[in-house]
């Protein structure tokens, strides 16, 4: 299986070859949103979108999501798209 370090659904570049791939995840996505890449009420990808894109487990990216949001990066809601905090 081929090792790929982007997903489609979101212009991310997520590195996963250090720390662990669930903190690489949440490194690209705090980098795209304080560099603005990832805006204010932007959504996100499914969980299960971007754990396929990127060959990861669903509850790893759902863990990385949970993580964001307690630290204010992100809004989730049970039901709705993830989003972009403001």
């Amino acid at each position: 299986m081929e090792s790929r370090d982007w997903a489609s659904s979101v212009d991310l570049h997520v590195s996963l070859a250090h720390g662990g791939r669930r903190a690489g995840l949440e490194r690209a996505i705090r980098a795209a949103v304080r560099n603005g890449r990832l805006g204010a009420g932007e959504r996100l990808p499914s969980t299960r979108a971007l754990a396929r894109d990127l060959g990861l487990a669903r509850g790893t990216v759902a863990e990385a999501y949970a993580q964001l949001a307690a630290e204010g990066y992100l809004r989730t809601s049970h039901g709705a798209p993830t989003r972009v905090a403001p």
